[in-house]
C-alpha cells in the first residue's frame, strides 16, 4: 500500500463513525482525482465501505492494518534484531 492510501486510511480510522468524503478530502490534502482512486481501490480491497451515500467507514480488515503491519515487520526482522541485541551485549562484556 502506497504513502497516500495509508494516509487517507489513517484518517478515517481516527473518526469513530461514519465519515463524510468532504472531511476526509480537506484533510488528506491530494488532489481530487487521487483522492477519489484511493477510496475506490481502498473499497475494492475491503479496508472500508461506504454504508451511506457520501459516506465512508472503516471495516475491520482497515481497523487492524496498522497493527498487522508492525506486527509482521517484527516477525519477518525478528532474527536481525536478536542478532542486533547480542552484538550490543557482547560489546559491553
Amino acid at each position: 500500500m502506497d504513502f497516500n492510501s495509508l494516509k487517507i486510511l489513517h484518517i478515517i480510522n481516527k473518526k469513530s463513525k461514519e465519515t463524510d468524503f468532504k472531511i476526509i478530502l480537506s484533510e488528506s490534502n491530494l488532489p481530487e482525482d487521487d483522492f477519489y482512486e484511493i477510496m475506490y481501490s481502498l473499497e475494492h480491497e475491503k479496508y472500508i465501505k461506504f454504508p451511506i451515500g457520501g459516506y465512508v467507514e472503516s471495516t475491520n480488515k482497515g481497523k487492524t492494518y496498522f497493527s498487522k503491519l508492525i506486527a509482521n515487520w517484527l516477525i519477518n526482522n525478528v532474527l536481525a534484531i536478536i542478532a542486533i541485541i547480542i552484538s550490543i551485549i557482547a560489546l559491553f562484556n
